[in-house]
């Protein structure tokens, strides 16, 4: 069932609050994805690096929603949807990533827009990816041990390697910096701009 609430400036301060705790708590993600890096736990530190991604992403949502004045199913169902949550933290990173080395190649920030042909680009390579849902299947075999119907072990949590890991790591925390600028950290802003 649909619904839209009218967004006063009480619902703005929730939901802002909401991004702060939520964003909050993908940080302590990261933190813990670390510390499993750290000890060789690969396909933990990738499990919940994803997570902390989700969780990023359910705060860049939130605080788009204040920003925005909108607050609906709509936006509602979207913050459980692991897949959408994946999606936009990877065409941020990715939008963000083209933008620096554009930015590198121009000798620094000329336009804060892409042009159309990296727009379509970017958008199908995510559209792809939630289709496929290939993120949150790489969540669910770094967590559970995948069995086949006939009795056998499908996949290991263990066939993930350090390079995957540090990967997962890198976006998230890429990720993270984005949303710390959009929540205004001003730290953030600096290293955004770390070309």
């Amino acid at each position: 069932m649909s619904w839209t609430r009218s967004v006063d400036e009480k619902l703005k301060n929730d939901l802002e609050i909401s991004a702060q705790a939520v964003y909050d708590h993908g940080c302590e993600l990261i933190k813990d994805a670390r510390l499993f890096f750290e000890s060789h736990r690969y396909s933990s530190a990738l499990a919940l690096a994803i997570l902390a991604e989700e969780e990023l992403s359910k705060a860049f949502v939130l605080k788009q929603s204040a920003e925005n004045l909108r607050w609906d199913s709509t936006v509602y169902n979207s913050l459980r949807d692991h897949a959408s949550k994946q999606g936009l933290a990877q065409a941020v990173v990715n939008y963000i990533e083209w933008e620096k080395a554009r930015a590198r190649a121009l000798g620094g920030f000329k336009s804060a827009y892409p042009d159309a042909n990296k727009v379509r680009d970017i958008v199908a390579a995510e559209k792809a990816q939630l289709r496929q849902k290939v993120k949150d299947r790489c969540k669910q075999d770094a967590l559970y041990v995948s069995i086949t119907k006939d009795g056998k072990i499908q996949s290991l949590p263990k066939k993930f390697t350090r390079e995957d890991a540090e990967k997962s790591l890198l976006d998230t925390e890429k990720f993270q910096d984005n949303v710390a600028l959009l929540l205004g950290d001003k730290d953030a802003l600096e290293r955004f701009f770390r070309l």
